[in-house]
């Protein structure tokens, strides 16, 4: 270690070997003007850091980054509603000129609107994922197979009442759903029959139960659409 009193080398770090004097520590330098202010700021001990940015080491998640992906994961219902509308009832819209000129393409125009409009609701977040309703799914399913989507829909929200508990995503698809499945039926009505909604016992799958399985696929595919955070 090298003194200070004498400029010698010493083997011993508390009191040099040749001048026999204490050791002086080294000099701390003073880091020079604007380098603090310009290090970079990581974030706050104990900050909740999203699923995206856990890999990153800590010096790199700063709370600019946190606050980023706060804003992103709380996007407001209504902005998401109006992002699904804007791609939605282009769709609609078009689909209703198609079924209106084209002799014979309302059941396949139906089903494609229809499994695109529960795979826009899900990826736009303007319903919850599919995920967290598998039970209520199953169950829906079945009674729509059955009796139809609207009592489907009736049953569900009878026994939500029962438990005080309803999935939102569920009653907003079926809705959606319906919603299609009218307004296609009022551009030609003469072809809505094979999707008719009018609730029917049935033990085997009919169009208007495709029909149904259409909006529920576009939402479970939805999921490949979702930010991996959400």
């Amino acid at each position: 270690m090298y003194c200070r009193q004498c400029g010698m080398d010493s083997r011993t770090t508390d009191v040099c070997e040749w001048c026999k004097k204490p050791m002086a520590p080294p000099q701390q330098h003073p880091a020079p003007p604007g380098v603090a202010a310009t290090a970079p700021q990581t974030a706050a001990a104990g900050a909740r850091v999203p699923a995206n940015l856990a890999g990153l080491p800590p010096q790199a998640v700063t709370p600019q980054m946190l606050r980023a992906e706060a804003q992103q994961a709380e996007t407001p219902w209504g902005e998401r509603l109006e992002k699904f509308l804007a791609m939605g009832m282009p769709l609609l819209i078009a689909a209703v000129l198609l079924v209106h000129f084209v002799e014979g393409a309302f059941l396949w125009t139906a089903f494609g609107v229809l499994f695109l409009w529960g795979l826009l609701m899900g990826a736009t977040g303007a319903i919850e994922p599919y995920e967290e309703a598998f039970a209520d799914v199953f169950v829906v399913l079945v009674v729509c197979y059955l009796l139809g989507p609207v009592v489907g829909l009736g049953v569900y929200l009878v026994v939500g009442l029962i438990k005080q508990e309803w999935n939102a995503a569920i009653i907003l698809l079926l809705l959606g759903h319906l919603f299609v499945r009218f307004v296609l039926a009022l551009a030609f009505a003469t072809s809505a029959d094979p999707l008719s909604m009018i609730p029917q016992f049935s033990l085997l799958p009919n169009a208007s139960f495709v029909a149904v399985v259409c909006s529920f696929g576009g939402w479970m595919m939805s999921s490949f659409f979702r930010p991996l955070n959400r």
